[in-house]
């Protein structure tokens, strides 16, 4: 018998006797990869596609590949792009339960077929009205990142003024007319912006 190993992504052993019969292969065990990246939330994000690193070479994203058992994969996910936040590698794409890492990279060896996703969330942000001399009360609406809505109907009332629409200063021009559907008014996560009648 003659035996001949080869590296294809793992080791394989050929057997075969000295007349070429009777081939043989053993090969490992193999499971497959797949990532992707998950926004919660209206995708309208700039973030990057999280790549993966193994075997000296990197893949893009929502790839599905097959690698040895117990091979060492490196899961690189990027910077949240404006109006969204890093949340973590989870294994749905809810990111619902506990996070596998809440890191950037994230390294595991591949012991079952994987299937991991890089999980960020849209911002949410509370837009406030101010009645700017006038009198009454309206509730503040929130909203998400990414997503369009319109705005409150205006409930504040002064004497001798009609409503024109909201400024976002007290003393500025009009920006929103009333009820406009609005989206994006601020990246950042918690924010609160005022509009002024």
């Amino acid at each position: 018998y003659i035996t001949l190993t080869a590296d294809f992504d793992g080791t394989y052993t050929f057997s075969f006797d000295e007349s070429g019969k009777d081939l043989s292969v053993t090969y490992p065990t193999a499971y497959t990869v797949t990532y992707s990246k998950s926004i919660i939330g209206t995708d309208n994000s700039t973030t990057a596609a999280p790549t993966a690193t193994y075997n000296s070479g990197a893949t893009s994203v929502t790839s599905t590949h097959y690698v040895p058992a117990s091979t060492s994969v490196t899961f690189d996910a990027k910077t949240a792009g404006s109006g969204y936040t890093w949340k973590g590698w989870y294994d749905n794409n809810a990111g619902t339960g506990n996070a596998l890492s809440t890191n950037l990279a994230y390294t595991r060896s591949i012991t079952a077929n994987t299937t991991i996703y890089a999980v960020y969330t849209a911002n949410t942000y509370t837009v406030k009205f101010d009645a700017n001399g006038g009198s009454g009360n309206m509730s503040n609406q929130n909203f998400t990142y990414g997503t369009a809505q319109n705005l409150t109907a205006n409930t504040f009332t002064r004497t001798g003024y009609t409503f024109a629409g909201w400024a976002t200063s007290a003393n500025g021009n009009k920006v929103y007319n009333d009820k406009q559907s609005v989206s994006n008014l601020s990246s950042t996560n918690g924010a609160i912006v005022t509009l002024y009648a």
